[in-house]
């Protein structure tokens, strides 16, 4: 056996040297301790195989801790009933055989898991003559080569327990084997033990750990959601309430008689909320806000309003530091997941459905959610209603910055999310408002099925136009988009902020692009917007541009839907007869031989005036012709708009000539257009035609079914705001029980 010599003396300390024979070995015995000093020093005898074993050096964060050491590092603890009273009990109730081995207390970086369980196992060591009560950190959001495994913790546990050090075997077996034997020596003599185990990333970190005698207490801090376990008892943390969040903000800066943050109520609820209500967070600001005692607390609300520089404001020092928290968490997910949290924050909006979820990284729905739910139990993601996701404001700005170190697969992401939303909002504004394809079918079944995922993906959708407005390379993604959006989101009294606002974006980028159909048809809804706020001049204006685009596109059945867009602006002044000249007129250049589909709508609308006009025959002849185009046409929602003008003609006729055969045939009208609303789930048309129907059913006399239905159109006009529409329906109402004899 040789050695080299680099001049010093090779004397390790707990060192083991085994010498095992082999066949051609003769050396005899064991070394306890070989010391080489020069190069011409060797065994005596031969040796086959030399094993030199030296025990890991302990980390130093294996350290186990007495829990009153902890007692200086205390921070302010606001709110928390309800767990602080889970917990107390589980520390204080007499131990039982099927009681719990442990307290799993999880939540969110920054949460206050460990202020929780601070405080509260220091109240129950005061009333709990615990014999040890032991803090241990496991680090277990450190590097990977950091992270203290149940394995190296048997060592410092028993040192901590007031176990000699000459007396911890070696072997992990060993230790493990004495561990518990001194647990159980402890609670045959009646002497409970406290073991707190923070920072904990992984169920294999405490595997082992767990005292087998329901009198020890142990209470594990993580923020993963481990898999359920029956005998564990799981106490979760959410952000604070609001009160809570500006009352620990209040506690946390009321240094030297400091009333800054009682002084401005409102700024400091803003300033909690840009926080995220997280203590962390919380505890952060308070620090800075300390350290300038005659700053007004609105100046720290400014500082933390951008986005951008949020995380920046709310970092202290390296242990204070929400950037430097999450980032723990982060660094921990295998590289698909730290790719799918980054990419979830570039989902304007920020509610996250399934489908966009995969489009974002181009994944099917068998891989997607598992992806999810893993960064639901790492507490970087909450599923706030089944199938949609969404991140606290804090994490998603981190998520963004981690986005922003592949700026290139972010833009992918985006702009996939962006067409596919772009894709579904088409085929749903097929089903809902035109005629849907046979593509459209296979996607969405029903009209229902469009309607019920447009409305879990509105807000998104709308978010989606107000973030990429202003990007480059956007417009015409924006255009295609926004313009079924906006025909989509007028559809629906209650949508019509929403309509405002997608229109006024839409058409903002329209004027930036050469002329196109869709650059004409986000006029056009611009128009009706302005139209509906009574900016009559303004929406004429508008209905005119885009007249004259699609004509000189060579588009004439869009062309047609702008004059009719035209002849509603006069409808909507008064101005009936300019209304039916522009219809007829429009009918000539679009007649229904060539140019069915808008010829429907037009025929419709110029029915609808001439009631209006007082000439209700006229417009049952010009909707009848209407509705046999719809049928043919086979959409649903023109079909159903025309049977509600239908209806309100007969109605009108009714009157006129004393005749309820016409009457019965706006109840056989309204209640098909009734039927068609309610398959769609189109709230408007619904309460438009119960309405109607309404009317209907009381000239007839048929005042129970009337009444109701009254109530419930008028349910809907006043949820909506709709004041004329709701006046009017009460009106009717209230004439219908006094011929009833209904108070």
């Amino acid at each position: 056996m040789g050695t080299e010599d680099d001049g010093a003396s090779r004397n390790e300390p707990g060192v083991r040297i085994e010498i095992r024979a082999d066949n051609n070995s003769n050396a005899i015995g064991s070394v306890g301790h070989l010391t080489m000093t020069t190069p011409h020093a060797v065994a005596i005898g031969s040796v086959g195989n030399l094993n030199v074993v030296v025990p890991p050096t302990p980390k130093a964060t294996t350290s186990v801790l007495p829990l009153a050491a902890m007692q200086s590092s205390a921070s302010t603890l606001v709110g928390r009933k309800e767990q602080i009273t889970t917990l107390s009990g589980y520390l204080l109730d007499e131990p039982t055989l099927s009681g719990r081995a442990a307290a799993i207390v999880i939540g969110a970086p920054g949460v206050g898991k460990t202020a929780l369980v601070r405080h509260v196992a220091h109240s129950a060591v005061s009333q709990k003559p615990f014999s040890d009560a032991l803090f241990a950190d496991l680090h277990g959001y450190d590097a990977a080569t950091d992270r203290v495994q149940a394995t190296e913790m048997y060592g410092p546990l028993l040192q901590g327990l007031g176990v000699p050090g000459a007396q911890i075997p070696d072997s992990v077996s060993a230790r493990s084997r004495l561990y518990h034997q001194v647990l159980d020596h402890r609670a045959a003599a009646g002497q409970a033990v406290l073991i707190w185990l923070d920072n904990v990333s992984d169920r294999a970190q405490i595997d082992g750990l767990l005292p087998a005698s329901p009198l020890h207490r142990t209470v594990v801090t993580t923020r993963d959601t481990f898999p359920h376990d029956a005998s564990h008892l799981p106490i979760a943390l959410e952000v604070l309430p609001i009160a809570d969040a500006v009352d620990l903000l209040r506690q946390e800066t009321h240094v030297g008689g400091d009333l800054r943050v009682e002084s401005d109520p409102e700024a400091s609820a803003r300033l909690a909320e840009l926080c995220d209500r997280l203590p962390l967070a919380l505890q952060i600001i308070a620090s800075l806000i300390v350290d300038e005692p005659s700053r007004p607390i609105r100046e720290f609300e400014a500082d933390l309003r951008a986005e951008e520089h949020r995380l920046d404001a709310l970092h202290y020092d390296e242990r204070l530091s929400v950037r430097a928290a999450l980032a723990l968490s982060y660094k921990r997910l295998p590289e698909r997941l730290q790719r799918l949290f980054r990419l979830l924050s570039q989902v304007p909006g920020g509610d996250v459905g399934f489908d966009a979820a995969r489009w974002l990284i181009d994944a099917d729905a068998g891989t997607i959610r598992p992806q999810l739910m893993a960064l639901v139990r790492a507490h970087l993601a909450q599923q706030h209603v089944a199938n949609r996701w969404s991140m606290h404001d804090l994490v998603r700005i981190f998520a963004s910055e981690m986005a922003s170190h592949d700026p290139e697969d972010a833009d992918r992401a985006l702009k996939n999310v962006v067409h596919k939303y772009g894709v579904a909002v088409v085929m749903a504004f097929e089903w809902l408002t035109a005629v849907a394809s046979e593509t459209t079918r296979q996607v969405f079944t029903t009209p229902a099925k469009a309607a019920a995922w447009f409305e879990a993906e509105r807000a998104t959708a709308i978010s989606i136009v107000s973030a990429i407005a202003d990007r480059d390379g956007y417009e015409t993604f924006l255009l295609e988009f926004g313009v079924p959006l906006g025909d989509l989101l007028n559809s629906q009294a209650h949508w019509r902020d929403d309509f405002y606002e997608v229109a006024a974006i839409t058409a903002s980028v329209a004027a930036r692009v050469p002329p196109q159909l869709v650059a004409a048809s986000a006029l056009s809804n611009l128009g009706t917007a302005l139209r509906m706020q009574r900016r009559y001049a303004e929406a004429q204006e508008l209905f005119e541009q885009a007249v004259a685009m699609y004509e000189h596109l060579g588009d004439l059945d869009r062309a047609s839907g702008a004059r009719s867009n035209i002849g509603n602006l006069f409808q909507q002044q008064g101005r009936l007869d300019d209304a039916i000249a522009i219809y007829r007129k429009d009918l000539r250049q679009c007649p229904p031989e060539t140019h069915p589909y808008p010829a429907a709508g037009t025929l419709s609308n110029l029915g609808g005036v001439l009631v209006k006009a007082r000439r209700p025959g006229e417009g049952v002849t010009q909707l009848l012709h209407a509705l046999r185009l719809q049928r043919t046409l086979g959409g649903l929602p023109g079909l159903a708009l025309t049977l509600r003008n239908l209806g309100a003609a007969y109605i009108a006729l009714s009157e006129t000539t004393r005749d309820t055969r016409a009457a019965r045939k706006a109840v056989e009208a309204l209640t098909e257009a009734r039927q068609i609303s309610i398959s769609m789930l189109d709230a408007q048309g619904h309460a438009e035609a119960t309405n109607n129907l309404a009317v209907a059913l009381c000239s007839l006399r048929e005042f129970d079914n009337g009444i109701a239905l009254f109530d419930e159109a008028l349910a809907y006009f006043d949820q909506t705001g709709q004041v004329d529409q709701a006046t009017r329906t009460r009106w009717h109402r209230d004439q219908a029980r006094h011929a009833a004899g209904v108070r």
